[in-house]
């Protein structure tokens, strides 16, 4: 259960970045582009989704893991999310709020365990220079600047309860919209750079991480698009070997509708995400 509620509560963090991650300098219409906590774009006037994750047993059967149902505004924000476990516990809720611009300025998260009930909300400001303040309820603090496409160049994590901070400048190279290139410097020591590479559409391709200075990539993701770009195969090779592999389906308007991954070269069945998506 510690576990779990552990995952729930770092994945949460990541769905209120990412929702905030737009450029601040001139407040940005509100876009209908955005990302599920899986890290996938939603495309359309979507209402509501229901992520389904499951485990592959050893007996050849799919077992449920947890279940996340999310809802969006009218503009395309995340509006609600919810996240249940195999056995169909409400574990955790949160609800944003966003102003006129269409950015988070509060996000209330109510936790449901064993231990009893804990709510708390983190609050963003914004100011005119492209800066994002973000004040968690956990007791820390987070600064970002963004670049003109939307990506974050700076951030600044400040722990108020141990008294410790990091501060990570990210590095890019673009060729038109497209990211070439992009390294991350954590306190001013580099964590490493990567590579991405596309077809003559746009479309990614591969992508290749540098964790040193060696000239070899530590990772490579290759991934295979249909004629939609939608990318239907992604291939994950560290130290010459394939380590994990994913097979995408995705509806007509080019959502993600399922996801298999396998591991190793062998493709054992590891995991499996389903989604179901209501449009208005």
């Amino acid at each position: 259960m510690k576990r779990l509620l552990s995952l729930v509560m770092m994945l949460s963090l990541c769905l209120s970045v990412a929702i905030a991650g737009k450029p601040m300098g001139k407040p940005q219409p509100p876009q209908r582009e955005n990302m599920n906590m899986a890290g996938y774009k939603l495309w359309g006037d979507v209402a509501n989704i229901i992520c389904c994750e499951y485990d592959f047993g050893e007996d050849g059967k799919w077992t449920l893991s947890n279940t996340s149902i999310y809802t969006f505004t009218e503009w395309g924000d995340v509006q609600t999310f919810e996240f249940y476990n195999e056995q169909g516990d409400l574990l955790c809720e949160e609800n944003y709020i966003y102003d006129e611009y269409g950015r988070t300025i509060e996000k209330q998260t109510e936790y449901h365990n064993s231990w009893g009930e804990k709510s708390m909300s983190d609050y963003t400001t914004y100011a005119d220079d492209g800066t994002a303040v973000t004040e968690y309820a956990i007791g820390a603090t987070l600064t970002e600047r963004y670049n003109d496409y939307g990506d974050v160049v700076y951030s600044h994590y400040v722990s108020h309860e141990t008294n410790t901070a990091e501060i990570v400048e990210n590095i890019y190279h673009y060729d038109g919209k497209r990211m070439m290139f992009c390294e991350r410097i954590v306190d001013e020591n580099s964590l490493g750079r990567t590579i991405y590479v596309y077809d003559e559409v746009g479309n990614p391709t591969y992508e290749y991480r540098f964790f040193s200075d060696d000239e070899q990539p530590d990772t490579i993701f290759v991934y295979r698009n249909d004629k939609r770009g939608n990318c239907t195969e992604e291939i994950w090779y560290g130290g010459g070997e394939i380590t994990n592999s994913y097979e995408n389906k995705y509806d007509k308007r080019g959502n993600l509708i399922e996801m298999i991954r396998y591991y190793g070269e062998m493709k054992k069945p590891a995991s499996k995400m389903t989604v179901e998506i209501a449009y208005r």
